[in-house]
């Protein structure tokens, strides 16, 4: 019977003082972040319960680091672009601890550059004309902005 009694309080004081570990947890300040065709940076607050990478899921950015331990921050750098398509990539962050993981994701998005129409060439002209007399040879600058051709100086 002290046997039995040994065992057990062995058994109980083992058990009592294994540590548990916690789950895996992580969230991050935002979702979604949209940059300028001139690009530029976006910080990424993270919270978590764990150890976690961060990556892309393809090229074209920068993570300021690729892997944390608890709370931290990224800030990923955009660069600029000439394209005329919006761009987008999802940052994607897996916090692990002991077997269970989770996942937080951010997607940035850049705008693409605005081509130049007509009319922007229009105003640009006007504003142009205002600044540069000379400017009220040019044909385009009178008649709609259908055409630049300017008269009097062989342009």
């Amino acid at each position: 019977m002290k046997k039995l009694l040994l065992i057990l309080s062995c058994a109980t004081v083992l058990f009592a003082c294994a540590k548990e570990v916690p789950k895996a947890q992580i969230s991050v300040n935002k979702t979604t972040e949209t940059v300028s065709p001139e690009g530029g940076s976006v910080t990424i607050a993270v919270t978590a319960v764990g150890s976690w990478p961060a990556a892309a899921d393809k090229a074209g950015i920068q993570l300021s680091a690729t892997a944390g331990e608890g709370n931290g921050s990224v800030t990923v750098t955009v660069p600029a672009t000439k394209g005329f398509e919006d761009l987008s990539w999802t940052v994607t962050f897996t916090a692990t601890s002991g077997s269970t993981t989770a996942s937080a994701k951010v997607t940035i998005s850049q705008t693409a550059v605005k081509p130049i129409t007509e009319e922007d060439i229009c105003n640009r002209m006007a504003h142009l004309r205002a600044k540069i007399p000379a400017l009220d040879n040019c044909s385009g600058a009178r008649r709609g902005c259908r055409s630049f051709r300017c008269i009097g100086n062989g342009r």
